[in-house]
């Protein structure tokens, strides 16, 4: 009877100590379980839903994204530059034309005699339209900046033409006196297939010093 009591209390113990050790398993499934993904498989998952934001999408190769086509100035020279554009009635040249050190940029300086500041933008305005000039757009007098200043742009075929009138003194050129400095500053669009090459850009010409 000692001996059937006793193999019955260690069946008993074994029963106990596997059923401890499946409980455990099943602990440690559970804890598996609620663990993230590694985030290698959050990236496949996440794999279809398009660039992230703020990045442009892959443009095959000898494709071109047509938002990054940019108009490149082309050469000018300073005789194709004078004929475009004409002398302002009652206006002086200060000194001859002169090519930006890109080649594809001429600044003109001039000194126009007017009343007042808007009448010399006027002029200047009115010599442009008079010259063959389109697109014209003028920008009155502002007296925010440093210096007033009367701005015009146009265009005339493939140039390009941005003009300053401004009420300071230059050598050559007195505001007091009722005369006004003028820059202007001419260039020459590439044609499109010329940018669509992505030929480099070109820098723009320093504005003209304060002290001229």
């Amino acid at each position: 009877m000692r001996g059937t009591a006793s193999l019955t209390s260690i069946g008993a113990a074994l029963l106990g100590a596997a059923l401890l050790l499946g409980a455990g398993c099943d602990g440690c499934k559970d804890k598996a379980a609620s663990k993230p993904a590694p985030a290698a498989q959050r990236d496949d998952r996440g794999r279809g839903a398009g660039p992230p934001s703020g990045r442009r999408p892959h443009m095959p190769r000898g494709k071109i994204d047509p938002r990054q086509i940019i108009r490149h100035n082309a050469p000018l020279t300073v005789e194709d530059a004078r004929t475009a554009l004409p002398l302002v009635d009652g206006g002086r040249e200060l000194a001859p034309p002169a090519l930006a050190p890109s080649g594809t940029q001429v600044r003109f300086t001039a000194c126009i005699e007017a009343p007042s500041l808007v009448e010399a933008g006027d002029k200047a305005k009115a010599s442009l339209e008079a010259g063959g000039w389109t697109k014209i757009t003028a920008r009155g007098a502002d007296q925010a900046a440093a210096s007033a200043r009367y701005g015009i742009a146009a265009e005339k075929d493939d140039l390009r033409l941005s003009v300053t009138v401004q009420a300071v003194r230059r050598t050559g050129c007195d505001e007091s006196l009722h005369e006004y400095f003028t820059v202007s500053m001419m260039s020459r669009l590439a044609d499109a297939d010329a940018a669509a090459g992505g030929a480099p850009p070109t820098a723009p010409a320093a504005p003209p010093p304060e002290n001229e």
